[in-house]
């Protein structure tokens, strides 16, 4: 999962934003939806603490500046266009 899913992402997007484009409702979505699974990997990695609510609005708040949550269908396509030219080994172009 990481080597050929989120690495990619992690490595032309970040993992902030790669959360934030994983929601349709942007990164708050991302981790409403997905507290029960974050905390079982967190706990596995020894972590095994939910990000605090004011963490997540501090993040939500920076990544909707980049990208407001009506825009993320839009950043969507553009970065799985850029993971479809990564994997097939081209330099993206840019866009």
């Amino acid at each position: 999962v990481m080597t050929d899913g989120l690495a990619r992402r992690w490595a032309f997007i970040g993992p902030f934003m790669t959360a934030h484009l994983n929601a349709s409702a942007g990164v708050r979505g991302y981790y409403a939806g997905l507290a029960e699974a974050i905390g079982r990997v967190q706990a596995s990695l020894r972590t095994d603490y939910p990000p605090a609510p004011a963490v997540v609005d501090r993040l939500a708040t920076a990544m909707e500046a980049q990208v407001p949550v009506a825009r993320i269908a839009d950043r969507q396509a553009r970065r799985d266009a850029r993971l479809l030219e990564i994997a097939a080994g081209r330099r993206p172009v840019e866009r």
